[in-house]
């Protein structure tokens, strides 16, 4: 499902923004503005995001808890994994959202940008290591 902006003073539209909702059928649904961002459904949008993005990072630290509890019980893991998966799934389609309004790195600013795949563990933020603590 798209929805547009049909305001005629409205300049050129945007590359679509990916929503955090699907419609009922499970398709994703896409947004197209005049690119400010300042619309009700993209405020709508950004602070769903911003809900889903909170809601993950407070999911994290029930993880590493739980994870550190030595009586916690098998299914008490399964729904952990259950509920780090939605909430991955949510934070995963805010990165793609964001990368299709962001625009695209150039191969010198690939460059220059350090990969976190090859950082050393102290250049993690916190709640990298401490997860890597309570695994090992």
């Amino acid at each position: 499902m798209i929805y547009e902006s049909h305001d005629a003073a409205a300049p050129a539209a945007t590359r679509p923004r990916l929503l955090p909702w699907s419609n009922l059928d499970g398709n994703p649904c896409y947004l197209v503005t005049d690119g400010t961002g300042t619309g009700r459904l993209a405020r709508l949008a950004d602070d769903l995001e911003a809900v889903q993005l909170r809601m993950a990072d407070d999911l994290l630290g029930h993880a590493v808890d739980l994870l550190g509890d030595d009586k916690a019980t098998a299914p008490q893991i399964h729904y952990l994994a259950a509920c780090l998966a939605e909430a991955l799934h949510d934070v995963h389609r805010i990165a793609r959202s964001r990368e299709s309004v962001s625009p695209r790195p150039t191969a010198r600013r690939r460059a220059a940008t350090p990969s976190r795949a090859r950082a050393p563990a102290s250049d993690l933020p916190a709640s990298a290591v401490d997860r890597a603590d309570v695994l090992a």
